[in-house]
């Protein structure tokens, strides 16, 4: 007889049950039973023989009887075994439906994304084909805001012109817009998060050529010369043919910027943007993306993302953002002469932090410094100096600030303390619901043991005489369905 899997599975786990009912405690109760009436038949021979003689009679049926039923529970027990055997194949499927529903949920998004169709196709041919590209960049009076956010303006009326061959380094506080200028530019505006190179799960070769359809092994090479890349590539045991792994796990931060850097020189771009280039490297990586990023800036239109303004010094112009405006521009030494300037503010800001790091590491504790003060400070310098700027709406030229008294030292402040009245005022609403469940459960807590202190009265009622006895059955049955109606109306409150 052919048996699948799903037999076999339902027959080990049924039939190994009743295999060890038969063979278990089973045996010595048989033992036990057949012993009893053994010796019952026994003692009844001896006692009352006759009697006993006239009993026997019906054996013979309950025995047939017996007997029957034993077959007919046999086979139907076999016959269920079988059936509950086949049925655990359906039981096996289960798994498999709950996988079918979570595919079809997922396949539903992944359809919906598939046939979206976008505003802006790359992959559209139609409409005018430009026979070159000019290396200027310019945004003339662009308004924009994120779809996510349409009624909060990022961009009012945001003016910036870039010559070709020329760097220019876009700097300013955090979210005000620096990434989103390099996204315009690129004519879309859903950028992968995150300031880190995006490396695929493959060899560094193919990492690199993807910059360049059909490149070949020396221009890789050459590529990875120029970024930097080459001397740490040599070192390694499969040299360029190493796999990064996973979002280029394999490899450091720097290294990873340097592939990066390496796959842009290879496709040889007439226009080049780098996002926050080496925000996410130390000072030594730094230094080695840098110089990678010198050498290919040279005779092309970049547009810089700064957040080290360290990086930008060399940069043809520098343009600092504020509320969707440009408020100042131009060169790093330009820039500086005004010392109360947006730019010179952001440098000194920028420096005053490294010190505050630098000294916090020292000391190991923390601790209200004057560094930090100074800190503080400065920014208040910074945002009144980029207030006064967008109010005018121009770039800056001359500006002074009012040199503001240096804050006085700050006391720590002790967390106040909260009484349980106050705890209590805050939840006022939920106060009566929280009294009637605490009497509720009090309530119900007392019952269980009253109930045993009325069955003890109950019990002495029965010692009573009978006038008495009726009396006060009659009040203790009164007391019961008293505590009946009490749980009726407690439980549910609790």
């Amino acid at each position: 007889m052919e048996t699948n899997s799903g037999e076999v599975v339902g027959r080990m786990s049924g039939d190994t049950v009743l295999i060890q009912n038969a063979m278990g405690e089973k045996v010595g109760k048989f033992v036990q039973l057949l012993s009893t009436f053994i010796g019952g038949l026994i003692l009844a021979f001896i006692k009352v023989p006759l009697l006993t003689i006239v009993m026997l009679s019906c054996v013979p049926l309950l025995m047939a009887a017996g007997g029957s039923m034993s077959v007919i529970i046999t086979k139907a027990e076999f016959r269920g075994q079988r059936a509950y055997a086949k049925a655990a194949n359906i039981g096996q499927a289960s798994p498999c439906l709950s996988a079918f529903a979570a595919g079809q949920a997922a396949a539903f998004k992944m359809f919906e994304t598939i046939s979206r169709k976008p505003e802006i196709d790359a992959d559209e041919e139609k409409g005018k084909t430009l026979d070159g590209i000019c290396r200027d960049v310019e945004l003339r009076e662009v308004f924009f805001s994120y779809p996510a956010r349409p009624y909060e303006q990022i961009f009012d009326g945001f003016s910036l012109y870039i010559p070709s061959g020329t760097t220019a380094a876009l700097v300013g506080e955090s979210g005000i817009g620096k990434s989103t200028v390099i996204s315009l530019i690129e004519r879309f505006y859903d950028p992968r998060a995150g300031e880190e190179s995006v490396l695929f799960a493959s060899s560094i070769k193919e990492n690199i050529a993807y910059g360049k359809d059909g490149a070949t092994l020396e221009e890789i090479k050459a590529a990875a010369q120029l970024a930097n890349a080459a001397t740490f590539i040599d070192k390694l045991p499969q040299g360029i043919d190493t796999m990064v792994g996973e979002h280029g796990i394999q490899l450091s931060g720097g290294q990873k910027q340097r592939i990066s850097i390496a796959r842009a020189i290879l496709r040889d771009p007439r226009i080049l943007l780098l996002d926050e280039a080496t925000s996410a490297l130390d000072a030594e990586s730094e230094k080695i993306v840098q110089e990678a990023l010198d050498r290919i800036m040279v005779n092309r239109t970049t547009v810089i993302v700064a957040h080290h303004l360290s990086t930008v010094r060399n940069t043809d112009m520098i343009a600092v953002i504020h509320k969707g405006k440009v408020v100042e521009k131009g060169s790093h030494l330009d820039l500086l002469k005004d010392p109360e300037g947006a730019y010179s503010q952001l440098i000194h800001l920028q420096e005053v932090n490294k010190g505050s790091e630098r000294t916090a590491e020292a000391q190991n504790k923390s601790e209200i410094t004057r560094e930090s003060f100074i800190q503080s400070s400065q920014r208040m310098k910074l945002v009144r100096s980029l207030s006064q700027n967008s109010s005018v709406g121009s770039m800056r030229d001359n500006n002074t600030l009012q040199t503001e008294p240096e804050a006085p030292a700050l006391a720590l402040e002790q967390p106040p303390k909260i009484s349980l009245r106050h705890l209590a005022a805050l939840n006022e609403h939920e106060i009566p619901v929280l009294l009637i469940g605490n009497l509720a459960a009090m309530t119900s807590g007392v019952m269980i043991p009253l109930f045993g202190v009325l069955m003890s009265r109950v019990v002495k009622t029965f010692y009573e005489p009978p006038l008495q006895q009726k009396k006060d059955s009659e009040f203790w049955a009164m007391m019961f369905m008293t505590l009946g109606l009490a749980s009726l109306l407690v439980i549910p409150a609790r």
